[in-house]
């Protein structure tokens, strides 16, 4: 019995110096050994992340802007850190996660040429990757919104700030008002702009109004859209009543059964555009319908130079 307590006592004795041991060599910091590298440690208190350009035209630089942080946040590339957390008791086997800096093994001539090297291979593998459906267009404000055509791009579950949107409309209005739809994701504000009505911030609808032109157009510059759905190589799609943009416009002279196979052609695509028929038939017929313009010309004038 006394011979199994003191093969006990020694077991464990070895037992606490090999694990002394192992302590002192994950610990120890001998001279002419390379300091231990910094372990990740997570940033104390909320990281502030940099802001994207939030910055508005000259002609919008007098109206006030309430930034939304938490959307903010969202929008920046980059918001992580890796710093020491120093003063930490490391014990053996605890799995620890290290941040290398690997520009230190290149000299600074050699670093140079690798950065060098490694953006031209960037640039090149953009040429091959990348095509002309890529390069932002922006439409005109015909409609009368301004909005990009083609060229925005969105991580999945990533947010962006959507460029060049804008409203062109007529001045003295009581109300302008933009309605946007997203099949994919959401719609938020990255501030919000004082004298400006927002509906369905986060949804996939939103609706800005305000009876200021000025300050709707500076809150447009704020949206912002969220990818919510993981697929690579799909797009959301504008949507808007071409009705309301398009009105065809015909001349006719005595061929009626011409006329009619237009305007039953157009109505089998388009029902409810407006078409405009100016008519300088000797005996003009009757040409009614929905959404059918009929004016009466003079027939036969001529011109005297």
């Amino acid at each position: 019995m006394r011979l199994g307590r003191r093969a006990l006592c020694v077991l464990v004795l070895l037992l606490a110096c090999a694990s002394l041991g192992l302590l002192y060599v994950s610990t120890r910091d001998a001279p002419g050994l390379r300091p231990p590298l910094a372990l990740w440690a997570p940033l104390q208190g909320p990281p502030r992340p940099e802001l994207p350009d939030l910055a508005p035209e000259p002609r919008y630089a007098h109206i006030p802007v309430r930034i939304k942080e938490h959307v903010v946040g969202l929008l920046s590339g980059n918001n992580c850190s890796c710093e020491s957390s120093g003063g930490s008791f490391y014990l053996p086997f605890q799995r620890q996660v290290r941040a290398i800096d690997l520009t230190k093994a290149f000299d600074p001539e050699e670093l140079r040429a690798a950065s060098a090297s490694r953006e031209q291979e960037f640039q090149a593998f953009l040429s091959r990757s990348q095509s002309a459906a890529d390069q932002l267009l922006i439409a005109p404000a015909n409609s009368p919104l301004q909005y990009p055509l083609q060229g925005v791009e969105v991580q999945p579950l990533r947010s962006i700030l959507v460029p060049g949107l804008s409203l062109q409309a007529a001045a003295g209005q009581e109300l302008y008002q933009v309605n946007l739809t997203a099949s994919l994701g959401t719609w938020d504000v990255a501030g919000e702009v004082t004298g400006v009505t927002l509906t369905g911030e986060g949804q996939p609808d939103l609706t800005l109004a305000s009876p200021g032109l000025d300050q709707l157009n500076r809150q447009l510059q704020l949206v912002t859209y969220s990818s919510r759905s993981y697929q690579a190589n799909t797009a959301d799609t504008a949507q808007y009543n071409i009705s309301a943009l398009v009105t065809i416009a015909t001349k006719t002279f005595l061929r009626y059964n011409r006329l009619r196979a237009l305007i039953a052609s157009i109505r089998r695509f388009y029902p409810t555009v407006t078409v405009v028929i100016a008519d300088d038939s000797d005996k003009p017929e009757s040409i009614s319908g929905p959404h059918i313009e009929h004016y009466l010309m003079p027939f036969g004038k001529v011109r005297s130079g």
